[in-house]
């Protein structure tokens, strides 16, 4: 079974007709405690330009998969933008204080695209 990650980062590389190079390598670097909160503050404002804001063409395969990876999860209304920032922030949710404080600032910065994808998230 795939994880919701998973999924979205498969969905971002279908549906994207942007910099999935660019993509992969934030994702990549998010993976470095040192340059975490820099990569990620950085990716998710700049995921709509760098990857399009095209709707994700979600099959019934897909949502089925989305349902087994988290019950109750419905990402019909996500485009390819949303998708990447929540995959951004899943790539970095280990559970910790640090983490919770940088969604915390994440959020209080975030304009409403960005909040919108953090809420459906």
């Amino acid at each position: 079974m795939a994880t919701p990650l998973e999924l979205l980062t498969r969905w971002v590389h279908r549906d994207s007709e942007g910099d999935l190079d660019w993509f992969d390598a934030q994702i990549n670097a998010i993976a470095d405690p040192e340059r975490r909160a820099k990569v990620l503050y950085t990716a998710i404002g700049l995921a709509p330009r760098k990857l399009g804001k095209v709707d994700l063409a979600l099959t019934a395969e897909d949502m089925a998969a989305a349902r087994s990876a988290r019950p109750g999860w419905n990402p019909t209304e996500y485009s390819v933008d949303m998708a990447a920032r929540i995959a951004l922030i899943l790539s970095v949710d280990d559970g910790s204080d640090a983490f919770f404080e940088t969604f915390d600032t994440l959020w209080r910065t975030a304009d409403v695209g960005e909040q919108v994808a953090f809420y459906r998230g």
